[in-house]
Order: C-alpha cells, then structure tokens, then sequence
C-alpha cells in the first residue's frame, strides 16, 4: 500500500512539472511574451478560471470535512499512515489540488502569457505537497 501512494504522489507532482515544461516549449515556439495583460473578450474567462482555481484550492484542503464516512486526515501524512481509506482521500484530494495547475495551464493558454501557469502551478504543487503523505518529510524523520 505504502509503495502505491508513492508512486501517485510522485506522479501527481512530476505530471505539474510536465504541464510547465509543455508550454514553456510553447511559449518560446509562439513568442509569448511575459505580460499579465488580458485581452478584453477573454477577461471573464480568465477571472472563471482564477476562481475556481480558488475554489478547487479550498476544497483540497477541507475534502476529508465533506466525507462522513472516513476519518479526516491530517495535512502531512507520513507514508506508514496511509490506510486503504485515506489513500483514497489523499488521491482525491492531490487531485483536486492538480486542477489548480490545470486551470493555470488553461489561463496561460488563453492569455499567451506563461505567468498565469506559474502562479497557477506553484500553487498546485504546494496544495499537493501539503495535503500528500509527505509527513516523515516534514517532521524530520
């Protein structure tokens, strides 16, 4: 069980680090240039885009609330605390917190701009590192 969550976590991070490399190499191709400036007619999109960003943010991090049927986990799991029921949670939640990225990635796209994926990503990662079983990590161990 441990060696399985290792394996999504790990891949759930290494897949943000390819969505940054994949416009990156866009972004020098198409001559995107480095701007938070946004077009009018795709203003409102960008802002949806941002807010559930937010939203998915949020809920990352209050799924276990929503689930009355598993015990809420903690941030910063440690590997040897993962249980069937919690591996589960964690996936979902690890997820959710992908999506930031995702929108991040969707924004950078409509604005031509790779600003909104860093910002965007740098949260995700964050989110996924904070909610992930990398608890041994962060107490030392």
């Amino acid at each position: 069980m441990n060696r399985n969550i290792r394996i999504i976590a790990f891949a759930m991070h290494v897949s943000i680090l390819i969505y940054g490399y994949i416009l990156f190499n866009l972004s020098r191709a198409g001559g995107w240039l480095s701007s938070w400036t946004i077009e009018p007619e795709k203003q409102i999109m960008v802002y949806v885009l941002a807010g559930a960003a937010v939203c998915s943010g949020i809920v990352s991090l209050v799924w276990p609330r929503f689930l009355k049927t598993t015990p809420p986990t903690p941030l910063f799991l440690d590997f040897s605390d993962v249980t069937p029921q919690v591996q589960k949670v964690t996936i979902i939640r690890m997820a959710v917190a992908e999506a930031v990225a995702l929108y991040g990635f969707v924004a950078s796209f409509l604005t031509q701009s790779l600003n909104w994926f860093l910002v965007f990503g740098a949260v995700g990662l964050f989110l996924q590192i904070l909610v992930g079983p990398f608890g041994r990590f962060m107490k030392g161990n």
